[in-house]
Parts: C-alpha cells; structure tokens; sequence
C-alpha cells in the first residue's frame, strides 16, 4: 500500500501548476510550514511535491482554498456562524465556497421565459 510511485509524476504537476498561477499564495503556504521559500531548482520536484502534500493538509492554508475553489478562508468565527446557522429544515453550502459575483457566470439559469412575464406584467419594454 501507500505510495508505490516514487517519481515525478502528473500530481506533481499540480504544484507547477500552483507555482506559475498562485505563486504568493504557495510562497505563504511554504513560509509557514517550512519556514524558507520555495525554489524548484533547489528542491527536486518529487520532495517538493511531498512536502506539498503535507502543506495541503492544512485546510486553513492559501493553497487548499486555491485548489478547493474557495472564496475565501475561513476562520474559526466563519465557521462557526456557519455551523449555528444550520437548522434541521434549512442546510445552506459555506459561504466561502460560493463564487463570488465578480468570478464569471451566475450559480443558476436565468429563466428568460419567467423575466420576459414579468417585464411584460411590469410594463418594462427593452430598449
């Protein structure tokens, strides 16, 4: 069991990834853990790769959100709220794992047949 690749493989690649498109977000998340930065031509790959690993077990770390897709991170207080928020009936998703409005398309489908009813019953004509 356990890991029986022990090359560089395309996971690591992950890590490339995160360097080239959230650099500052791996260089925190490195500080932290291992308190130096992170330079790939002095750490092989395959070690940097294990070591990010153990980074990303930190759910509080930058890089975890960047690969989770989170807003934000969430601290103890974010989390909390959240928790108490929650009834039986009513269970809403984090609201650090929603989009954000400035990320792209909107979370659901606008019913354009509804709009149009509505803009027609409200006397709104398009210009």
């Amino acid at each position: 069991m356990g890991d029986r690749h022990h090359g560089t493989g395309p996971k690591s690649l992950t890590l490339v990834w995160l360097i080239q498109e959230h650099y500052w977000a791996v260089q925190a998340d490195w500080l932290k853990v291992w308190h130096e930065r992170l330079d790939l031509t002095v750490t092989p790959l395959h070690e940097a790769w294990a070591m990010c690993k153990e980074t990303l077990k930190d759910h509080a770390g930058h890089m975890f959100a960047v690969l989770a897709d989170w807003a934000w991170i969430p601290d103890g207080s974010d989390r909390t709220l959240h928790a108490l928020s929650q009834t039986s009936t009513r269970r809403s998703e984090p609201p650090w794992q929603q989009p954000m409005p400035w990320d792209g398309e909107p979370r659901h489908a606008t019913n354009h047949e509804l709009r149009n009813r509505l803009k027609e019953r409200l006397g709104i004509q398009d210009a």
